[in-house]
């Protein structure tokens, strides 16, 4: 393929004309020259905003003149649509004979949509395809047309700058009519000025596409920063600083850290000028991303990737039992297994009835206190790691605690006179006295000896492991003499 010509139209400061010498590849129209002016000056806009080429006079004659005719041409232009009442439109002339005899292409307006017509002009127009109104625009949209013939094939397509080229024609043709001529563009619609910029003419050898701008020399490299280790990263995007002539394949790497790229290469062209890959790091840390090409192309900046730990969703496990020892009655002692965890087991907890968890740190005893006698606790035990996850199921079990046991009094064989044993005697009053003080602590009545004539009694007012006189008192008055004793 042979760039013919290739203009931005902008290299006319100010209102003026675009000259250039007969010899060179250029741009007329039967011998009038093609102006480039300001956009303010004739109410239209082009792409960029700073320029429109027009032409002094009608520009339907306007044709590429250097290098002779040409058998395989293709003709690219990029605009902004200007208005879906009058549009000031300009179209791809091919194989151009004489003012007479031409194939043409151009885009049409339904007043939101766009198509594109094929035209043979033969001394009176025919039309040989159009296409649908397929392509919805706004005023201001960039436009891209593109026409090419090879052999007797026609085709052109449309599209907007914010899509990418289209892989297929927006609407194809076949006549063998005109063999060669030279290509160019044309003007349709009423005003005598249309924009255009961007305007690129080839000899459509080799059947590759031109994109307009200036050649490849970097690929670029854009993509997140950071992500999870054993995740795909969401996507690096390649690209390059310009124009790519053929296919140029990419691939990824990360200076040897074991990650994964998918896919492995990724191929970017004119037709295609980005593409994307997606990196899954195979360990924690700080990774390079870089990319080769076979393009010859420089490598662009390597991007910084830092790879975190994966979310730690495992949650650790406990089995077994819990032992409970040492129970009086408002404590005891709780033991239970060593859990396990995918990574660490950090803490255990434990709570009571249905309280708040209590941590024990990484311990597997706790000693309970403060507790209530005679009552019964419900504890349960669990395992959590770092990242808070805990063991299900719990561990449970439940505590007896031990009931109070209040100090007693054992008054001996109580005998009458006679020495015969008062079993089952009833009435017997017991009162107690301080040892020391002779002070009356407590007076026990309505007690009944056993069968063995003993009388047992507890009380809370006795005090443990503390001494006590007592005297029996039988029914009629009769007394035992004081007895000291230790409750």
């Amino acid at each position: 393929m042979t760039v013919l010509f290739n203009s931005d139209f902008e290299d006319t400061a100010g209102s003026g004309t675009l000259s250039i010498p007969s010899g060179m590849a250029g741009w007329a129209s039967d011998g009038v020259t093609w102006l480039v002016f300001e956009a303010s000056l004739v109410s239209l806009t082009a792409v960029n905003g700073t320029r429109v080429c027009g032409r002094d006079s009608n520009l339907d004659n306007a044709y590429y003149t250097a290098g002779g005719s040409l058998t395989d041409q293709a003709v690219r232009h990029a605009s902004k649509w200007q208005s879906h009442g009058s549009p000031q439109v300009i179209g791809h002339i091919l194989r151009k004979v004489d003012a007479a005899n031409f194939y043409f292409a151009y885009p049409e307006t339904d007043g939101a949509n766009l198509r594109c017509k094929i035209v043979r002009y033969q001394n009176g127009s025919t039309i040989l395809a159009t296409s649908s109104y397929s392509l919805a625009v706004s005023v201001g949209d960039v436009i891209h047309h593109e026409t090419k013939i090879v052999g007797t094939s026609i085709e052109s397509r449309i599209w907007k700058n914010s899509d990418a080229r289209p892989s297929t024609a927006t609407v194809t043709a076949t006549d063998s009519t005109f063999s060669s001529g030279y290509p160019g563009l044309i003007k349709v619609g009423a005003s005598n000025y249309a924009a255009a910029d961007q305007v690129v003419v080839t000899d459509a050898a080799g059947g590759e596409d031109y994109y307009y701008g200036s050649a490849a020399t970097a690929t670029t490299l854009s993509g997140p920063s950071s992500g999870t280790t054993g995740v795909a990263s969401t996507n690096f995007t390649v690209g390059a600083n310009g124009t790519i002539t053929g296919t140029v394949t990419v691939t990824p790497a990360d200076g040897g850290a074991g990650g994964t790229f998918t896919p492995t290469t990724v191929a970017i062209s004119s037709g295609t000028p980005t593409a994307t890959f997606t990196y899954t790091p195979a360990s924690t840390g700080v990774k390079t991303i870089s990319i080769s090409d076979n393009g010859g192309l420089t490598d662009a900046t390597a991007i910084s990737y830092t790879s975190n730990a994966a979310a730690d969703t495992t949650v650790p496990t406990l089995t077994g039992s819990i032992t409970s020892s040492a129970i009086t009655q408002t404590t005891y002692t709780l033991s239970w297994p060593t859990g396990a965890d995918n990574v660490a087991v950090t803490a255990y907890e434990y709570n009571l009835n249905g309280g708040a968890f209590v941590s024990t740190g990484t311990a597997t005893t706790v000693n309970v206190t403060g507790r209530t006698a005679s009552t019964t606790d419900t504890i349960t035990v669990r395992a959590k790691d770092a990242a808070g996850n805990v063991s299900t199921p719990v561990l449970s079990t439940t505590v007896n605690l031990l009931a109070v046991v209040l100090p007693s009094i054992t008054t001996p064989v109580l005998k009458n006179n006679t020495g015969t044993v008062l079993a089952s005697e009833t009435g017997v009053v017991v009162n107690v006295y301080n040892a020391s003080t002779g002070a009356l602590v407590l007076q026990k009545t309505g007690l009944t000896s056993n069968g063995s004539g003993i009388v047992t009694f507890t009380d809370a007012a006795l005090s443990a492991a503390t001494s006590y006189a007592y005297e029996v008192v039988l029914s009629g008055g009769r007394r035992r003499l004081p007895l000291v004793t230790t409750a």
